[in-house]
């Protein structure tokens, strides 16, 4: 009993040598043919980094005293503790989430 009171918290094996493992191991299943779209991933990968979508909207904006936020003519409810403080609301095409 005594001796495992004292490993506890030991590592039994190196985490780095996992780690490069884990890459190497991802370099050879990115040059695989993928079933549907019949093109490596990587392949794939490269061409849509040509194409970054576009970053959501951000506003910081401060919770009335009712707990309501406006933003684009509407109106956001927000939890009770974040009254008075500042959130942030994201707005994509067809969603605005509040945070």
């Amino acid at each position: 009993m005594r001796q495992n009171a004292q490993r506890r918290g030991c590592l039994l094996k190196p985490f780095h040598g996992e780690r490069r493992k884990g890459l190497n191991g991802r370099e050879r299943v990115d040059v695989r043919q993928h079933r549907e779209t019949k093109e490596r991933p990587i392949d794939r990968h490269r061409r849509e980094l040509k194409f970054p979508l576009p970053l959501p909207n951000r506003h910081g904006k401060v919770a009335d005293v009712e707990g309501n936020v406006a933003y684009d003519s509407n109106s956001y409810s927000v939890p009770c503790i974040r009254i008075g403080g500042l959130v942030v609301v994201r707005a994509t095409g067809d969603k605005t989430m509040v945070q």
